[in-house]
């Protein structure tokens, strides 16, 4: 009977390390878990932590796409203005391009008549010097004449 009891006791023993040994286990695999929950708990704080970013950047990217958009709108204004002027511009100078051929044409013009006028003044002064020397050569005769007359 003790030997009963002495395999009894040991079998308790045995049953006890066991116990002692799946306690272990257990609480070294709750070490685990318990440190894979923390790595969990860190990384979805980590990520709530770079949703928080993304999500103000997001704000602020809406914010500077806004602004991005109203700088857009004031440079598609200006650049509209910028054509416009430059159409202008390009309006004026093909009249004055147009202005300055006519004031050319002028130019050239006045020009022709003015070597035409020349040319006039010219003939007239040799006609006169013509009409002159005729008249020196009708005074000379008529002062032979004259002499003659007096003889």
């Amino acid at each position: 009977e003790v030997d009963g009891l002495k395999s009894e006791k040991g079998d308790a023993l045995d049953w006890v390390e066991e116990l002692y040994a799946a306690a272990d286990a257990r609480e070294a695999k709750m070490a685990t878990l318990t440190e894979e929950r923390d790595e969990v708990r860190e990384k979805l704080s980590a990520a709530e932590r770079e949703l928080a970013r993304t999500q103000e950047r997001s704000a602020d990217d809406r914010e500077d796409g806004a602004a991005i958009d109203g700088v857009r709108s004031d440079l598609k204004e200006e650049m509209s203005r910028i054509y416009a002027e430059r159409n202008e511009v390009k309006v004026e100078m093909a009249a004055l391009v147009a202005d300055l051929a006519r004031r050319d044409d002028l130019i050239e013009s006045l020009a022709s008549e003015r070597d035409e006028m020349r040319r006039k003044v010219d003939d007239a002064a040799a006609e006169r010097r013509d009409l002159e020397e005729f008249a020196a050569g009708l005074r000379r005769e008529k002062a032979e004449l004259r002499e003659r007359l007096d003889e």
